[in-house]
């Protein structure tokens, strides 16, 4: 690029004010040469290309203030059935939530349409975090994949409330030995950084327990993310990510949110827990105060089925002072 831009001020030297014209038409075709140098090799539109799979009859209607919410209390997952009994492989969708109703109510019918759509056997299973501590999305995750688990799932997709995989490429099968990052660092408005494992992560249920899940000691908001990173590649677990077209990478991840969100470090830099794999599934504390079946309503009609569990964590104030509000 250094070199291309002496000759171009040496053209402007030599050619004047018109030859400046030609100069900045060439640094424009040479930006767009460098940007379609810089598209990954391969990179076609592949999974299940957006109408060419026939749809099932879509209930949700598309219109968000007509739905509402019905839960019925349940014991477990004791009476859980699955979608698709003879499919191969059952997806756990793992939510962390709390006090985001409309961004609840955004991503469960486009994600009930997409996993249907791709002929995904799945249950989608929200933690809410009921207690007065900062919220701790991690202990959320390693909640909600002892119901996995308790369900029959052997894969998990790591899911925020506030987003969803929109592009064909972006497709929720099952990972096999890898974990698929559905939400790259070019989904990020910021445009993020490599090590980036938030959004949306599918990792098989064995793999899941093999890092013993996602580090307990982060509260607040943010690096829990990154302590996941460690432990991935700490144990050799390949990180995929799929191949999304430059033209198509500003609207393949959905990102939306009700609200502003309160950003700062979970705990300050200088009392930050060092990465310790010995924090995870093993040391999540909580208590279950209710396990729900529930569903959106319009009308007489259903649509968009989750279980929503209830959860207090616990935490040891001695040991990690920062989890207070």
């Amino acid at each position: 690029m250094a070199g291309l831009a002496r000759r171009l001020a040496w053209a402007r030297q030599r050619l004047g004010v018109r030859g400046t014209k030609a100069a900045v038409g060439l640094l424009a075709l040479a930006t767009l040469l460098l940007l379609w140098l810089a598209l990954p090799r391969g990179c076609a539109v592949r999974g299940r290309p957006l109408g060419t799979t026939p749809l099932p009859p879509y209930p949700c209607p598309d219109m968000r203030p007509s739905l509402s919410m019905n839960c019925s209390a349940k014991d477990g997952l004791g009476e859980f059935r699955r979608r698709r009994p003879g499919a191969r492989h059952l997806l756990a969708v793992l939510i962390p939530y709390r006090e985001r109703e409309l961004e609840l109510y955004q991503l469960m019918p486009l994600l009930e349409h997409r996993l249907a759509r791709d002929g995904v056997d799945y249950v989608t299973i929200v933690v809410e975090q009921t207690d007065a501590y900062k919220f701790n999305r991690a202990a959320l995750m390693n909640v909600a994949f002892e119901f996995a688990r308790a369900a029959g799932a052997d894969y998990v997709a790591l899911h925020d409330v506030d987003r969803f995989a929109a592009h064909p490429n972006l497709v929720y099968d099952y990972p096999g030995a890898r974990f698929v990052h559905l939400t790259p660092a070019w989904s990020l408005f910021d445009g993020g950084y490599p090590e980036f494992l938030g959004g949306i992560g599918l990792l098989s249920a064995d793999n899941y327990a093999r890092i013993n899940g996602m580090g307990t000691d982060f509260w607040g908001w943010g690096a829990e993310d990154d302590d996941l990173y460690r432990r991935v590649t700490d144990a050799g677990i390949p990180i995929d990510r799929p191949c999304v077209p430059l033209q198509d990478q500003a609207t393949a991840v959905l990102h939306f949110h009700s609200r502003k969100r309160t950003f700062g470090p979970t705990v300050p830099p200088e009392q930050r827990p060092p990465h310790n794999i010995s924090y995870g599934l093993n040391t999540t504390q909580y208590t279950v105060e209710g396990v729900s079946d529930c569903a959106f309503m319009f009308g007489s009609g259903t649509c968009a089925g989750f279980y929503l569990v209830r959860v207090r964590l616990h935490c040891n104030e001695q040991v990690e002072p920062w989890c207070r509000a």
